[in-house]
């Protein structure tokens, strides 16, 4: 039985993950029309209702993972279980406040928590934890590795921005911009 749990909460994290990014792929424009909608505004009821969907598997498994814990505000103050709430939480904002416009920004920025769905995976796969045990075990090799490579990156966009300043049509119209073409070049990607 609980093989089969694993298998269905998995299959709706993945349908809740693709389902996230599907919506913002532009879809076709409507007949007469040459606007652009996103996917999730064209079909913005078939997007909620497996939304909703997903969210009330997630809130089941939630709710029976915390009537069925020995210490109830110790699995609650878990990063999994925190993880869980801050990924449904989106959804029932935006049941309470659907067009409330001065929240407006406020849930778009929520919205973008439904991503940390994804970190459900991790309670289900032995690699995900042993991968985040392994990234816990060297945070502080890592932090001083993202921490160097933030200042080469500031010192090679400072010089490219002073290298290219005063040329017409340049790019490098300040330090911040130059970071991009600094950032690609260093990792290989460009």
């Amino acid at each position: 039985m609980a093989l089969v749990f694993y298998y269905v909460t998995g299959f709706f994290i993945a349908v809740s993950v693709i389902a996230n990014v599907v919506e913002t792929v532009p879809c076709q424009p409507p007949k007469g029309s040459f606007k652009e909608l996103p996917c999730g505004e064209k079909y913005q009821l078939a997007f909620f209702c497996m939304d909703t969907a997903c969210v009330l598997i997630f809130t089941f498994e939630y709710l029976m993972r915390l009537f069925a814990a020995p210490s109830r505000c110790k699995f609650m103050r878990s990063v999994m279980s925190v993880i869980d709430v801050v990924a449904i939480m989106p959804y029932y904002i935006g049941l309470v406040m659907p067009e409330n416009e001065d929240v407006s920004g406020a849930f778009v920025t929520l919205r973008v928590f439904r991503v940390f769905r994804i970190f459900k995976f991790s309670r289900h796969s032995q690699g995900l934890r042993i991968l985040g045990y392994t990234l816990k075990s060297c945070a502080s090799e890592l932090g001083f590795l993202l921490f160097s490579l933030t200042m080469a990156i500031i010192i090679f966009a400072t010089v490219m921005f002073y290298a290219e300043k005063g040329t017409k049509g340049s790019t490098f119209t300040s330090i911040p911009a130059s970071f991009w073409y600094t950032i690609v070049t260093m990792t290989t990607l460009g």
